[in-house]
């Protein structure tokens, strides 16, 4: 965020507000084709609870890195801790 405000001249407090209402209106208006809940939520709540003794979860949430080609601008953005190029991706199951 920092880096696109940096760029355009906007304050961070402001690119915190613009991503919190781009966010905001993309729930409002993709959440229930985007987000699909379990049928069957109690069978999914029990077996994650006899799976590691977790009470009340339908779903996880993990992240990872998918490698790609260094871009030929702005390539900082895409460099992860180990120094390769990749994009962070967050996947629900």
């Amino acid at each position: 965020m920092r880096l696109v405000g940096d760029t355009h001249g906007v304050s961070k407090a402001t690119m915190s507000r613009v991503v919190h209402r781009i966010v905001e209106s993309i729930n409002l208006m993709l959440f229930d084709e985007v987000i699909k809940w379990p049928d069957d939520i109690a069978n999914v709540n029990l077996r994650f609870f006899h799976r590691g003794g977790l009470p009340s979860v339908v779903g996880c949430l993990d992240g990872t890195h998918i490698p790609i080609k260094a871009p030929t601008a702005n390539e900082d953005p895409f460099v992860n801790c180990h120094g390769d190029h990749s994009l962070n991706c967050m996947i629900v199951a």
